[in-house]
Protein backbone atom coordinates (compact mmCIF):
# COMPACT_ATOMS: atom_id res chain seq x y z
CA UNK A 1 0.00 0.00 0.00
CA UNK A 2 0.87 3.63 -0.77
CA UNK A 3 4.02 4.71 -2.75
CA UNK A 4 7.47 2.48 -1.99
CA UNK A 5 10.83 3.48 -3.75
CA UNK A 6 11.31 0.10 -4.80
CA UNK A 7 9.60 -2.44 -6.90
CA UNK A 8 8.42 -5.90 -4.81
CA UNK A 9 6.58 -7.10 -8.16
CA UNK A 10 8.67 -9.97 -10.43
CA UNK A 11 7.77 -10.62 -14.44
CA UNK A 12 9.49 -13.78 -15.94
CA UNK A 13 8.89 -14.86 -19.45
CA UNK A 14 10.25 -17.87 -20.64
CA UNK A 15 10.12 -20.58 -23.47
CA UNK A 16 9.40 -24.14 -22.50
CA UNK A 17 8.79 -27.14 -24.44
CA UNK A 18 5.23 -28.52 -24.25
CA UNK A 19 4.12 -32.30 -23.98
CA UNK A 20 3.98 -32.75 -27.67
CA UNK A 21 7.47 -30.69 -28.18
CA UNK A 22 5.52 -27.71 -29.00
CA UNK A 23 7.18 -24.94 -27.37
CA UNK A 24 5.26 -22.56 -24.73
CA UNK A 25 5.53 -19.11 -23.66
CA UNK A 26 5.90 -18.71 -20.08
CA UNK A 27 4.74 -16.09 -18.73
CA UNK A 28 4.49 -15.20 -14.66
CA UNK A 29 3.73 -11.67 -12.58
CA UNK A 30 4.74 -12.28 -9.39
CA UNK A 31 3.52 -10.00 -7.13
CA UNK A 32 5.14 -8.96 -3.67
CA UNK A 33 2.68 -8.32 -1.36
CA UNK A 34 4.21 -8.25 1.61
CA UNK A 35 8.11 -8.08 0.90
CA UNK A 36 9.79 -9.44 -2.48
CA UNK A 37 11.51 -12.62 -1.15
CA UNK A 38 8.59 -15.00 -2.32
CA UNK A 39 7.85 -13.25 -5.72
CA UNK A 40 11.48 -13.29 -6.36
CA UNK A 41 11.90 -16.93 -4.81
CA UNK A 42 8.56 -17.73 -6.75
CA UNK A 43 10.09 -15.44 -10.46
CA UNK A 44 13.10 -17.67 -10.59
CA UNK A 45 11.77 -21.52 -9.94
CA UNK A 46 7.99 -21.51 -10.78
CA UNK A 47 8.82 -22.10 -14.99
CA UNK A 48 11.55 -24.94 -14.14
CA UNK A 49 8.84 -26.87 -11.54
CA UNK A 50 6.24 -26.61 -14.30
CA UNK A 51 9.18 -27.60 -16.95
CA UNK A 52 9.88 -30.28 -15.02
CA UNK A 53 5.93 -31.19 -14.74
CA UNK A 54 5.42 -31.02 -18.05
CA UNK A 55 8.63 -33.62 -18.64
CA UNK A 56 6.95 -36.00 -15.93
CA UNK A 57 3.92 -35.85 -17.58
CA UNK A 58 5.78 -36.47 -21.25
CA UNK A 59 7.32 -39.50 -19.69
CA UNK A 60 4.73 -40.80 -18.34
CA UNK A 61 2.39 -40.64 -21.36
CA UNK A 62 5.59 -42.13 -23.05
CA UNK A 63 5.27 -44.93 -20.99
CA UNK A 64 2.04 -46.06 -21.41
CA UNK A 65 1.81 -45.63 -25.16
CA UNK A 66 5.00 -48.40 -25.22
CA UNK A 67 2.77 -50.31 -22.63
CA UNK A 68 -0.04 -50.38 -25.13
CA UNK A 69 1.93 -51.00 -27.88
CA UNK A 70 3.76 -53.78 -25.88
CA UNK A 71 -0.03 -55.38 -24.96
CA UNK A 72 -0.73 -54.83 -29.09
CA UNK A 73 1.77 -57.16 -29.83
CA UNK A 74 1.05 -59.77 -27.39
CA UNK A 75 -2.55 -59.65 -28.17
CA UNK A 76 -1.23 -60.35 -31.87
CA UNK A 77 1.00 -62.75 -30.53
CA UNK A 78 -1.77 -64.76 -29.21
CA UNK A 79 -4.03 -64.24 -31.88
CA UNK A 80 -1.71 -65.99 -34.28
CA UNK A 81 -1.21 -68.81 -31.86
CA UNK A 82 -4.84 -69.32 -31.86
CA UNK A 83 -5.16 -68.71 -35.39
CA UNK A 84 -2.18 -71.91 -35.76
CA UNK A 85 -3.72 -74.22 -32.94
CA UNK A 86 -7.24 -73.94 -34.90
CA UNK A 87 -5.55 -74.81 -38.59
CA UNK A 88 -3.57 -77.49 -36.83
CA UNK A 89 -6.63 -79.15 -35.48
CA UNK A 90 -8.21 -78.91 -38.84
CA UNK A 91 -5.80 -80.34 -40.53
CA UNK A 92 -5.59 -82.92 -38.21
CA UNK A 93 -9.24 -83.37 -38.37
CA UNK A 94 -8.87 -83.65 -42.63
CA UNK A 95 -6.39 -86.12 -41.86
CA UNK A 96 -8.71 -88.10 -39.69
CA UNK A 97 -11.33 -88.37 -42.27
CA UNK A 98 -9.25 -89.17 -44.73
CA UNK A 99 -7.46 -92.04 -42.78
CA UNK A 100 -11.28 -93.13 -42.36
CA UNK A 101 -12.57 -92.70 -45.71
CA UNK A 102 -9.47 -94.63 -46.78
CA UNK A 103 -10.59 -97.80 -44.10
Amino acid sequence: RGVRQYMEDFVTLKQLVGTNGKPLLYLGVFDGHNGMDAAQAASTQMHKLLQHCLELRQSARAKEVEQRRQRRQQQQGQQEQQQQEQQEQQEQQEQQEQQEQQE
